[in-house]
């Protein structure tokens, strides 16, 4: 009651069909329940997984042939197929591999001395890489080679290992450099 002597009623609500119906479960029905809606999320994962996994190894294959493609044209003197492997998108980028494959650079290279490292970065060989990580975001991956740089034997130099970052972006005609 009310302190000017008025009372009210206040109703007590039901419980609603649905929660009497949950209440009503037994625990092995819950944990039945648990089990399935827990074996769904990881087959679920699972196969997420899988298919990331899948397209990742498609991804790798993919830029490994344009390096693969790419070193063979440099090697073979091929300009056009080692241009037609660039990104166009960087006309910075293009221009530059373009010089590289120049044979004013060949020269340049082989005259270059141990001081005029510009040169030699400049006009460095596409060489043969063995991808070792692929990190693809959007339509770019940066990827990690590794080069096998050759012997120089007249600078004492053994052929050796060197592991490079290179980025590819994707294109309408597939991965470019």
């Amino acid at each position: 009651g009310r302190d000017d002597g008025q009372w009210e009623t206040i109703a007590e609500s039901q419980r609603g069909p649905v929660r009497r119906w949950l209440c009503r479960l037994p625990w092995w029905a819950w944990l039945l329940v648990g089990l399935v809606v827990g074996g769904l999320a990881t087959v679920g994962y699972l196969n997420v997984r899988r298919r990331y996994e899948e397209a990742q190894r498609q991804v790798e294959f993919q830029i490994q042939s344009v390096i693969d493609l790419e070193a063979r044209a440099y090697e073979n003197g091929d300009v056009d197929l080692f241009i037609d492997q660039q990104d166009s998108a960087s006309p910075e980028w293009l221009t530059l591999q373009g010089r590289r494959v120049q044979p004013d650079c060949a020269t340049a290279r082989r005259s270059a001395g141990p001081r005029d490292r510009t040169v030699a970065e400049l006009c460095a060989p596409a060489l043969p890489a063995k991808i070792q990580d692929v990190d693809v975001r959007g339509e770019e991956a940066w990827v990690e080679v590794i080069e096998t740089l050759p012997a120089d034997p007249g600078r004492g130099l053994l052929e050796r290992e060197v592991r490079r970052a290179r980025f590819y972006r994707q294109t309408d005609l597939g991965w470019k450099h």
